[in-house]
């Protein structure tokens, strides 16, 4: 669904003074003027800015209702849906369309009424990714009404975005070919224009660039007319991916350029932050690192900003919060002083006997009351306190991205990750230390070296996934890729074996048994989740596992052992001061077993931390 913005300020203060003298009786001439003023300008397509809107489309609906418009208050709550799903929460939108279907039967609205509904249920499905059912809500409602009321064919705009992510192309390319045709003939500029930018877009997409780029051109025109600047900016973004695309930086920073100026004027802080790192990607690329590092500092600071308007109402969404509760309060107090002046006045008709009872009855009553707060206060501290223990219980066993996905939806789901770098460990020898050493003593040497290993892999970002005896298996790039690179994973390798030289070496000068272990890493793909629904644990599945164990398997003692996926993303890997960090001998071919021969090669520090 195409959207655009208009600003709240306006009816915000309108719906200010109507609140002021609004009555539980039918809305007064100003109410109901004012509501249907807001009413029509967002069937004009002008849409509420989200966070302001919502009163707004509720004060609307309160007044329609109490005017006995049944069908306007259900529009009035469509649009409320609407502006949930802008706001990111597709959910909540869904609930509050399918709470007005049958309210939209019973009230027998009109065919307008039913098109809003399934163009802000299409919206939804898209915003959730359920193309398929986008797709069919589109289908049912153009097949129905497509010949007797022309609004509906607005919804081939969604239809085609959802064909389109579904990979029907041609069509997708009718639908919106279809929308335009109707956006001429309405005639409906917002439409139009919406239509030839997706047009535009699957042209790109089929790599049809002059096609695309004379589809973007005719945006520019319709919106000199229109006025629209979200299509103008849309527009002139896309012909900089274009002009990126053929080599001309010069043009693509002169249209983003174009769209900064824009955004300056119009005071738009997105899409001037957006803009300005778009700009800055242009001239990194095209070797202007210096006027690139300062344009994302300017982004950077735009970033900045919007946060800081987001503290600020919120900071002031507090302090009329406090504000209320404290007048709320004021009421409360004024009251106890007038009752405490009424009983004050009773009591001094009352005999001693009375005065007793009462003083009897006051003491009980505050005696109940404050055990029964202390009770609540130690109950409210030790649910607090078994929750702080749950929630440390939950981050230990499983990431905190997978425990924050497994308490919003009861479950994780299983995520395949097409680049993760594994390590595993095995010590030397362990079978037969375990004869010389005490039950004791051996956990206690096992427990010492796998906690050095947690904290190396805590300070690489690497997650550790499981130990099994004395083997240690961790992995990097997931659950956030953004974390363990091959480099890093190799860099707590290598620190893991200059632990255990350093510990064999005290073993020794204390005449004690020692360790010795093997480090084998691979990098690939491998599919990540959560195993089983009691004890459950978060594990990784895959050939690259099986090849990351042949790799410490087929190592050597104090060695870190690396497969030719991992070396070649490693090779180039430089230090803080520009020069290779590590150097490779290579071991050639190695048979593996259940791998064949595979190219192995040992890996070290250029130069020791």
């Amino acid at each position: 669904m195409h959207r655009y913005t208009l600003s709240g300020a306006v009816w915000a203060c309108a719906a200010m003074l109507l609140a002021l003298c609004a009555r539980a009786q039918a809305p007064t001439p100003r109410e109901r003027a004012w509501a249907d003023s807001l009413h029509a300008h967002i069937i004009g397509h002008d849409a509420l800015a989200p966070t302001t809107g919502l009163p707004l489309v509720d004060s609307m609906a309160r007044i329609h209702a109490r005017a006995g418009e049944a069908c306007l208050a259900l529009e009035a709550r469509i649009f409320r849906a609407n502006l949930l799903d802008r706001l990111g929460r597709p959910d909540s939108s869904l609930h509050v369309l399918l709470g007005c279907r049958d309210e939209l039967v019973n009230a027998r609205c009109a065919p307008r009424s039913w098109v809003h509904w399934y163009n802000n249920l299409c919206s939804v499905y898209l915003s959730q990714g359920r193309f398929a059912e986008a797709d069919s809500a589109a289908r049912l409602a153009l097949g129905r009404w497509r010949h007797s009321e022309p609004a509906v064919r607005e919804l081939g705009l969604n239809q085609g975005i959802a064909l389109a992510n579904m990979g029907q192309m041609d069509a997708s390319l009718a639908c919106f070919e279809d929308v335009h045709a109707y956006g001429l003939q309405a005639p409906r500029p917002d439409l139009m224009e919406a239509a030839l930018l997706n047009i535009g877009t699957l042209h790109a997409i089929g790599q049809r660039f002059e096609a695309a780029d004379t589809c973007y051109h005719a945006v520019l025109r319709s919106t000199r007319r229109s006025g629209n600047t979200g299509n103008t900016t849309s527009a002139l973004l896309n012909l900089a991916g274009l002009a990126e695309n053929r080599g001309d930086g010069r043009l693509a920073l002169r249209l983003i350029d174009s769209v900064v100026a824009i955004a300056s004027a119009t005071r738009d802080l997105e899409l001037l932050a957006n803009a300005t790192l778009n700009l800055a990607e242009v001239m990194r690329k095209h070797g202007n690192k210096d006027s690139a590092f300062f344009t994302l500092q300017r982004h950077l600071a735009l970033r900045d900003s919007i946060l800081g308007l987001a503290r600020v109402r919120a900071v002031a969404d507090m302090e009329q919060k406090y504000e209320s509760e404290k007048k709320a309060r004021e009421i409360e107090t004024l009251k106890v002083a007038n009752l405490d002046s009424e009983l004050a006045r009773i009591r001094a008709l009352r005999t001693r006997n009375i005065y007793l009872g009462a003083g009897l009855f006051v003491l009980v009553l505050a005696g109940a009351l404050w055990n029964r707060l202390r009770y609540t206060r130690r109950a409210k501290r030790e649910v607090e306190q078994a929750h702080a223990v749950s929630e440390e219980l939950l981050h230990n066993i499983l990431p905190e991205e997978v425990a924050a996905e497994l308490k919003a939806k009861g479950y994780a789901d299983v995520r395949e990750f097409p680049q993760a770098t594994i390590l595993f460990t095995d010590f030397k020898g362990f079978t037969q230390l375990t004869e010389q050493l005490s039950a004791t003593e051996l956990v206690a040497e096992i427990d010492h070296c796998f906690k050095a290993f947690d904290g190396l892999m805590e300070r690489y970002r690497i997650e550790k996934i499981k130990t099994i005896g004395d083997a240690y298996m961790a992995a990097g790039g997931l659950p956030d890729p953004a974390y363990g690179s091959p480099a890093d994973v190799v860099n707590a390798a290598l620190d893991m074996q200059a632990f255990m030289a350093a510990y064999k070496a005290e073993r020794i000068a204390q005449g004690r048994l020692f360790f010795e272990m093997r480090v084998g890493i691979h990098t690939g793909p491998v599919i990540a989740g959560i195993v089983g629904v009691k004890k459950f644990a978060y594990d990784i599945w895959g050939d690259t596992v099986n090849t990351a164990a042949r790799m410490e398997s087929s190592g050597a003692v104090g060695e870190v052992n690396i497969s030719e996926a991992t070396f070649a993303l490693v090779q180039e890997a430089p230090t803080p001061t520009g020069t290779p960090a590590f150097t490779f001998t290579p071991r050639g071919q190695v048979q593996a077993k259940g791998k064949g021969e595979l190219a192995m090669f040992f890996v070290r520090r250029s130069a020791p931390r």
